[in-house]
């Protein structure tokens, strides 16, 4: 079982590996499951997450995402307080994204199949593969655009259109580390949108672990986001978190040649967490933007059962 995986896990990798049709985050490791359906039901309780994103704030029409995730795993085990060797795990999310007068809105559902590989230092080291599935619409709201002539061509033909699409992933991961790999816009749908426009492929692969500084105490979490399209145009993401106690925690993202973000967060008892995000500009644009926001907002529903037991939620896995 390994050994299929290992092969499926670097068939994957041997396709190319930065564009921007898919938005991303600086927290992008409080959610992988936006990036990766494998890696949602990896936590034994109902994982709700509300963000938002407000990219290049102070320029007029500048991009904005705001999201909602949901997944959890699903067995019948009589002692839930442990997810068994094997179980499913379903989930979606829902994007909603705008920049100027072009929105898309995206609804996704998925699933996901996990089994453990074995234990490390006795704790359960897991893979899973996960799939979803969903449609995208792209509209636009012409009520915004001022023009010398209503009946420009350029604004003639379709503003509303529909798009299916699917992701595929592999997650594996142990109460100290993850690595995940996915796809993004598998089937390269097309979008006829006044004219055809395709959604080109993109690829995702991250990584984090975690270092126990004092017992209980401290934690380092570096993490590495790498996406992109092809070799030639992979963008690069590293992070560091500090952890305190499970309760509160800083750190800083730096995307390669482009910005630096700061992320502070705090978490509420185990049952909800509470993350912001400021980017700093290093391009133009910082004369005419003060940066970019993000706020995360985490519901751990059901979490109270066995709260006394959680280990951090970065990476929190059981």
């Amino acid at each position: 079982m390994i050994k299929n995986i290992l092969i499926l896990f670097f068939c994957f990798f041997s396709y190319s590996l930065a564009a921007q049709q898919i938005p991303t985050f600086n927290s992008y490791m409080f959610n992988n499951f936006l990036l990766n359906p494998a890696a949602g039901a990896t936590k034994n309780y109902v994982d709700l997450k509300l963000g938002n994103k407000r990219q290049w704030s102070g320029i007029e029409g500048s991009p904005q995402v705001y999201y909602l995730s949901c997944n959890m795993p699903i067995h019948w085990k009589e002692n839930k307080r442990f997810l068994p060797r094997q179980y499913h795990g379903i989930g979606g999310y829902v994007n909603a994204e705008q920049a100027g007068i072009f929105q898309k809105i995206t609804l996704f559902l998925s699933y996901s199949y996990h089994l453990s590989l074995g234990k490390i230092n006795g704790e359960p080291v897991r893979a899973s593969l996960g799939i979803s599935a969903g449609v995208h619409n792209l509209s636009l709201n012409t009520s915004k655009i001022r023009l010398a002539n209503p009946l420009d061509n350029a604004i003639l033909g379709s503003t509303n259109a529909f798009a299916p699409d699917a992701d595929l992933g592999i997650w594996i991961y142990h109460q100290k580390f993850y690595l995940g790999i996915s796809a993004k816009h598998i089937a390269s749908p097309k979008i006829n949108f006044a004219n055809e426009n395709e959604l080109v492929r993109h690829y995702f692969f991250t990584g984090g672990y975690r270092l126990q500084i004092t017992s209980q105490e401290i934690d380092v979490i570096p993490s590495f986001l790498l996406k992109g399209t092809n070799f030639r145009d992979i963008q690069v993401n590293l992070s560091v978190l500090f952890r305190f106690k499970d309760q509160i925690w800083f750190g800083a993202s730096y995307k390669l040649k482009e910005s630096t973000a700061i992320l502070l967060g705090f978490n509420m008892a185990q049952l909800a967490e509470i993350t912001y995000a400021y980017e700093s500009l290093q391009s133009g644009l910082q004369q005419v933007s003060t940066g970019s926001h993000e706020f995360m907002l985490a519901f751990k529903i059901g979490n109270y059962k066995h709260r006394k037991r959680s280990k951090p939620e970065i990476p929190l896995f059981e």
